[in-house]
């Protein structure tokens, strides 16, 4: 029988630095897309739309990184990594939301495009750790 993740100190102090390292990335993308927008960078058209699809990017990392660090301390237990796929449903369903607002009540136009970014970054940190779990 194999054993629990949180029963071997070697698995719980690699995923404490797994989901530290994509908190940290997620609040850097986010971070230097928002504050590089206002540069002469965004004459440039591929880095233009990179600069408006970044934050979307690294608010899904940030967000798990940062559910990862304060889950034990509003539940009193530790975070179980199997719960990374319902919260990245969380978050793909609240970054959703947020674009039917847009399009919806504030007549901007809804944009595939931060979706995307968003999808493939939940992506990414289902793939990282599902391969840290297993």
């Amino acid at each position: 029988m194999a054993k629990s993740i949180y029963c071997d100190n070697v698995r719980i102090v690699d995923m404490k630095k797994t989901y530290s390292i994509i908190l940290v990335m997620g609040v850097l993308i986010w971070a230097g897309a928002v504050l590089l927008r206002e540069t002469p960078l965004m004459d440039n058209a591929i880095i233009q739309r990179l600069l408006w699809v970044a934050p979307n990017f690294g608010v899904v990392w940030a967000g798990v990184g940062f559910t990862y660090i304060l889950y034990p301390r509003f539940f009193k237990k530790d975070f179980d990594p199997k719960h990374t796929v319902s919260l990245v449903g969380v978050i793909l369903a609240l970054l959703l939301s947020a674009e039917f607002i847009h399009h919806f009540f504030l007549d901007s136009a809804f944009d595939i495009w931060d979706m995307a970014a968003s999808t493939i970054a939940a992506v990414i940190v289902l793939l990282v750790a599902l391969r840290k779990m297993g």
